[in-house]
């Protein structure tokens, strides 16, 4: 572990194995431990006190402890009588610490001495707890689950003598864990993983069409399952034979389920590229309580909450060099600007109030870039320092910027907030709208119901549709029944969507039946199946059953949408009357063949004619002739 609050501390796991070796000396698996640990020539006491201190708690026994001061040869002695050495052309690796000055601790550690291990080479045979001792011990070697060897020394940064490790020639595997007073990373790994990110982004970037077209296939497949299953209800009235053929083939399905699509909206902020911040920085904020283990052997950790950085990466001899940690909020900061900033700032707002004025400096930017991708940093935080920011931030040229000030009003809610937000009940964007109605809703009170009421009649219909739906979640009951007549009567589309979304959820009946029949001409899929809806509701009220006539569903057989025109025959087979005889009649020559073979099914059910499906003068003629002496037939039982 690596503690960089003004002190480094250091276990034997991430050294190189040249360096580090622990092997067996005899068959009975005693272990002997040597060790070599650098540290910095100024600090060689503080650090020979650290491990005098470690020693007498009987975890590891140091048998020998020395501090090389006298240079490469005193260096080269040791570790000659000690079976090590440096690779051939690797000196001038160690060299080179001794010309910055830095010390070399060695400590030669043996597992069969102390308290903390039991002596098993003199074992006997009947002796049955040497074995589970000794796999114990092979076991904790292996894991490194044995207490690992403090070394602690002032230094003014953060560092990790890595290069040593070159010595080796192979790569190196190092997990680190910094816990700190400010998140730190290590330079090298951080760009690296941000060349990792950029090159997933790139790939992304360019499998956009492929994907979507993945989407839009899904969604036309997701419709016509809905279409089939809404085309199957349909032959439900108890005239058609359930073993009758179903009629449509998929291509009838997908050019149905194209009637009436909106067209793609040009305002929308699009899709946004997401990897989790851990892939740049893997830090989280830990309090005591959470590090209870490591408080009881580093004092100094109690009492405060720290930040736990790890840093895991495998490197190649080229790659190692010391590793010198550093503040991460400025480093994270200065890809801000770049394409792949969106994931800086999720990991900034992770970082807490210690980010809050890196974000909002980066939010004033003249870069649309790092304003936007700072905003979305701003949408993940809670912090009353950002209330004046965000009044700028709704108000912001770049829709992006717009959206993830209205997100980041929720959870730094302040009453000056109102009326910016009401302002983007006008954007052009409808997620922006969205977003301002959604936290209008939540926050705003009942006593604020009079302004919305009053902006149900505002000449821009956006206003109006944001404006009853905060007013349907701060007070229902002060809709007024005129103002939602008045909405359906309204030609937007929108508005009269809106309307019967209220009405859909209020339990009173508002709107007259009239109303709703002239709605079912509608060329929105979703408003006539509203209406059809609270139609149906009413008939199953209080008052006298009245299902739909065929006279009401004249707007349905006339309307462009095929599947509203095939609601309108189920409607016709079930009255069966004259005038949905009348009604059909048209429908023969209707451009969709679905429409024309439901038209001459119901025809030839209520008439029992066998009258040529292709012919409709034939089945008009026989109507005329026929008209005045039709009388309708008794419902299926």
């Amino acid at each position: 572990m690596a503690d960089p609050c003004a002190h480094l501390a250091q276990g034997g796991e991430g050294f190189d194995a040249g360096l580090l070796r622990i092997e067996p000396t005899d068959a009975t698996a005693l272990w002997r431990a040597r060790w070599i640990c650098l540290i910095p020539r100024s600090h060689e006491r503080r650090c020979g006190r650290t491990c005098e201190s470690h020693r007498n708690q009987n975890r590891w026994r140091v048998r020998s402890g020395r501090t090389f001061r006298t240079g490469r040869r005193g260096l080269a002695r040791w570790l000659q009588a000690n079976n090590f050495s440096v690779p051939a052309g690797k000196s001038g690796i160690t060299e080179e610490y001794i010309r910055k000055g830095w010390c070399f601790v060695a400590a030669k550690i043996r597992l069969d001495e102390g308290v903390a291990f039991r002596m098993v080479s003199n074992a006997g045979r009947k002796d049955v707890a040497a074995p589970v001792a000794r796999k114990a011990v092979q076991k904790q070697l292996s894991s490194g689950e044995l207490h690992p060897l403090l070394i602690s020394f002032d230094t003014p940064t953060c560092i990790f003598p890595l290069s040593i490790s070159a010595v080796g020639g192979k790569p190196s595997e190092v997990l680190i864990y910094v816990l700190s007073a400010e998140p730190l990373l290590d330079p090298f790994t951080f760009d690296k993983s941000i060349e990792k990110i950029d090159r997933r982004r790139l790939e992304w970037e360019e499998a956009r069409p492929q994907r979507l077209g993945s989407h839009a296939l899904s969604l036309q497949n997701l419709r016509i399952l809905q279409l089939s299953h809404q085309l199957s209800a349909l032959d439900g009235d108890g005239r058609t034979p359930r073993n009758s053929p179903r009629g449509w083939s998929i291509e009838d399905l997908a050019a149905i389920a194209k009637e009436g699509e909106p067209p793609p909206s040009t305002n929308t902020p699009g899709e946004e590229y997401y990897e989790s911040p851990g892939e740049l920085l893997h830090c989280m904020r830990v309090t005591p309580d959470q590090i209870s283990k490591s408080a009881k052997d580093l004092p100094r950790l109690k009492n405060r909450g720290w930040y736990l950085v790890k840093l895991g990466w495998t490197f190649t001899p080229e790659e190692m060099h010391d590793l010198e940690f550093e503040p991460a909020i400025p480093a994270v900061a200065r890809i801000l600007p770049l394409r792949s900033g969106a994931i800086a700032a999720a990991l900034l707002s992770q970082f807490g109030s210690n980010a809050v004025l890196t974000l909002a400096a980066a939010c004033q930017s003249t870069n649309p870039v790092e304003r936007i991708n700072a905003a979305s940093g701003i949408a993940q935080m809670q912090d009353p320092r950002l209330i004046d920011l965000l009044l700028k931030l709704v108000q912001d040229p770049a829709p992006q910027v717009r959206l993830h000030a209205a997100r980041a009003s929720g959870p730094n809610w302040d009453r000056r907030l109102v009326e910016p937000l009401v302002a983007l009940f006008r954007d052009p964007d409808p997620e922006i709208r969205g977003k301002a109605t959604e936290c209008l809703g939540i926050h705003e009170t009942a006593e604020s119901g009079s302004f919305y009421v009053a902006s149900l009649t505002d000449p821009i219909p956006s206003v109006q549709v944001c404006a009853l739906r905060v007013l349907w979640k701060i007070d229902p009951d002060a809709i007024p029944q005129a103002a939602l007549r008045e909405m359906l009567k309204n030609p937007d589309e929108d508005i009269q969507s809106a309307a019967l979304e209220v009405a859909s959820r209020l339990n009173r009946e508002m709107i007259q039946r009239a109303d709703l029949v002239r709605l079912l001409g509608s060329p929105r899929i979703g408003i006539v199946s509203m209406v059809l809806h609270l139609l149906q509701r009413q008939a199953r009220g209080p008052a006298v059953y009245k299902p739909l006539s065929s006279a009401e569903a004249t707007p349905l057989t006339t309307n462009a949408l095929t599947l509203a025109r095939l609601m309108g025959l189920k409607i016709l087979r079930q009255n069966a009357d004259a005038e949905a005889i009348e009604l059909t009649l048209p429908l023969l020559r209707d451009t969709h063949s679905l429409v024309r073979s439901r038209a001459f099914a119901l025809l030839r059910s209520v008439s029992g004619q066998a009258i040529a499906e292709d012919d409709p003068a034939i089945w008009e003629h026989w109507w005329t002739t026929n008209k005045a002496a039709f009388k309708t037939p008794a419902p299926a039982q």
